[in-house]
């Protein structure tokens, strides 16, 4: 997580893209945790940790889409 705060913006994307795929693994354990980050008083950090969801967000697949939205969703790990 120290590298979250990292004055280059290149470095912050790629741990918050780690982040998110770890999320997706295991968001039982992960995503309280980025929550708790939100808290910070680091612009940095909150930044990062948004945009990990985000990136957990944007990795789900969703198939079996009906007129009520998808039926259900694969994480794109599991296809």
């Amino acid at each position: 997580m120290k590298n979250c705060e990292c004055s280059e913006e290149g470095t912050r994307n790629v741990v918050a893209e780690c982040l998110g795929k770890l999320a997706l693994i295991s968001p039982v354990e992960l995503l309280p945790k980025l929550k708790s980050h939100l808290a910070r008083p680091s612009a940095l950090m909150r930044s990062t940790v948004v945009t990990a969801v985000k990136f957990t967000i944007s990795d789900q697949v969703c198939y079996g889409v009906s007129s009520v939205g998808c039926t259900y969703s694969i994480h794109s790990n599991q296809l």
